[in-house]
């Protein structure tokens, strides 16, 4: 289950902790500057507005429909081909080779 960030900046919604120096506290995002108390009561809305609020799932997406089904590169073959290849067997590569060695060759 995942959680909300935590909000420290009403202005700017930064989650990232704000600079405590001068006894203030100061946006590293905006600049925004309180008092320790201002900041107390801000961070203690923030933090309750948060809490209320529902957690978003990631919902995964649907896979992608697979390719319209393809049949083997050579002629006369009606095989799937394999995932990797265009050709079902080594078996029709092989011919496929031949048969385009002999064109070349009657040529």
């Amino acid at each position: 289950m995942t959680q909300n960030p935590t909000l420290y900046c009403s202005t700017c919604r930064t989650t990232k902790p704000p600079l405590f120096a001068r006894r203030a506290y100061r946006c590293v995002m905006c600049g925004k500057t309180r008092n320790l108390t201002d900041y107390r009561v801000e961070l203690d809305q923030l933090r309750a507005m948060t809490a209320s609020r529902p957690v978003m799932k990631v919902v995964p997406s649907t896979p992608a429909p697979l390719a319209p089904t393809t049949t083997c590169a050579w002629d006369t073959c009606e095989n799937e081909p394999r995932s990797n290849s265009k050709y079902c067997s080594r078996n029709c590569s092989n011919r496929n080779a031949r048969a385009r060695h002999a064109v070349r060759k009657a040529s």
